[in-house]
């Protein structure tokens, strides 16, 4: 059981990359839990923001690039239960790209660790704060075993692999010198609904699910699939949510695979995107330009104490619901170009495809007049430039993010997880005189405003 030990005061947590995919789940999987503080500390470069409405923790967003010294000040300056370190960086590259992201991985990690060092305990009895770090599948690459167990040699055949390899040597030494209770996950590719901007930019590797998802609702007429034959095993970001749960409240200790137990080949994969979408329009292409390792791991201690719910967390009845989504979002990324390029449309005139332009261009100009009668002219204006997307989509009846999001709420066993006695809120009480002064200084805000209101309309009068 987690317990504040801060007298009469919530738990305090940090999540660093808080505005990330994971992160941002984790945070939404407990808040909640009215007797928590969450600080979601990230740079926020894709302007990406949480969501908090409706909730009962107290969340709080802070703007830092974690990579410097200043989360070292930050997080020492702050009395805190839990630190959560879900920053990263991921490439499909297999080494071939770029490794400036991966060093900065690895300095945001050392910040973090750094802080540890800094950190003064006020009482006897205080400890310093649990610490999870989630690492990746990566890790393993090419050690040439079935299924990688957490005792496996580690050789990671990436560069990626190896930022993870190294981050976990960090925490692993320097963590227990200062007596820290520390764990490591280590997770398979994790899905879930991404936010489109994270799905747009070209910063991050949105993982191998979501890119064959655009590549298949984008309707290429050729899919290239790396690796075909390598396996693949997914779950879904909700299970990885509780699993960090768990490991808080039950502290565990150590280095833990996080896996659903069941893989598909890389083909198998884009088959079932390709049946969810209902067409095949698109030729699947073998090739071992970009080799990928088998993701296969054992899920162990963690899959024996939070067995992968798979009628829960179903691949298949995700991407029933999100693939309507996700087309809507990606549709205004579709050039004329494509449409008017696509094998299935195009004939020796051209007026197949113009004619499907056209047809998509008048149901568009319908979708936006449905909107502007529901919505009015102004509020239709702010919709129109794309500023409030998710309520277009609301006012046109698209029922799939309701149900979505049903599929993605958190697990019931979440709810009870974060009670304890030791951290009740205390009601707010003032005597009569500060009720008093409260109230008086009300009035003279009031009566300003009115005076300011008054005077205005006097100055209006005589122009």
């Amino acid at each position: 059981m987690v317990r504040a030990h801060h007298l009469r005061d919530k738990i305090h947590i940090a999540v660093i990359g808080g505005n990330g995919f994971i992160g941002r789940n984790f945070i939404a999987s407990v808040a909640d839990q009215a007797h928590l503080r969450i600080w979601s500390l990230d740079y926020q470069h894709h302007n990406i923001h949480l969501q908090t409405k409706g909730s009962k923790a107290v969340i709080e967003q802070v703007l830092m690039d974690v990579s410097t010294p200043s989360v070292t000040t930050w997080l020492a300056s702050r009395p805190m239960d839990v630190i959560v370190y879900a920053a990263g960086y991921e490439s499909p590259t297999d080494g071939l790209g770029e490794t400036i992201v991966d060093v900065k991985a690895l300095q945001a990690l050392v910040q973090t660790v750094n802080s540890y060092k800094s950190m003064r305990l006020v009482h006897e009895d205080d400890r310093l704060p649990y610490f999870l770090y989630l690492s990746s599948w990566s890790v393993y690459g090419e050690n040439n075993v079935s299924i990688s167990t957490e005792d496996d040699e580690l050789v990671p055949a990436n560069y990626t692999g190896m930022g993870k390899m190294y981050c976990e040597d960090v925490v692993k030494r320097i963590m227990t010198k200062l007596e820290v209770p520390w764990c490591i996950l280590r997770p398979t590719e994790v899905y879930g609904k991404k936010h489109h901007k994270e799905l747009r930019s070209s910063t991050f590797w949105p993982g191998y699910f979501h890119y064959y998802v655009d590549k298949v609702l984008k309707r290429q007429s050729e899919i290239e699939v790396f690796s075909p034959e390598s396996k693949i095993d997914l779950i879904h970001v909700n299970y990885l949510s509780q699993v960090i749960v768990d490991c808080i409240v039950s502290k565990r200790t150590g280095v833990y695979n996080v896996s659903s137990g069941y893989s598909m080949t890389m083909r198998e994969l884009v088959e079932r995107i390709q049946e969810a979408y209902g067409e095949r329009l698109s030729e699947i292409v073998p090739s071992n330009r970009l080799v990928i390792e088998d993701m296969t791991i054992e899920p162990g201690v963690v899959g024996n104490a939070l067995p992968y719910n798979h009628a829960r967390y179903s691949l298949t009845k995700f991407l029933d619901q999100y693939l309507p989504i996700r087309r809507l979002e990606i549709a205004d990324d579709m050039t004329i170009e494509q449409i008017v390029t696509e094998p299935k449309l195009l004939d020796s005139t051209g007026t197949s495809a113009m004619d499907h332009y056209r047809l998509r261009r008048d149901k568009r100009e319908l979708d936006y007049k449905e909107i502007r009668e529901i919505a009015g002219p102004e509020q239709f204006k702010y919709i129109r430039y794309g500023r409030f997307q998710e309520r277009a989509r609301e006012l046109l009846g698209y029922k799939e993010t309701e149900e979505l999001k049903d599929l993605s709420s958190q697990a019931t066993s979440l709810i009870e997880l974060f009670k304890t006695e030791a951290a009740q809120e205390i009601p707010n009480t003032f005597s009569p005189q500060t009720e008093k002064l409260k109230n008086s200084i009300k009035d003279a805000s009031r009566g300003r405003k009115k005076r300011a209101k008054t005077k205005k309309g006097k100055d209006d009068n005589i122009t």
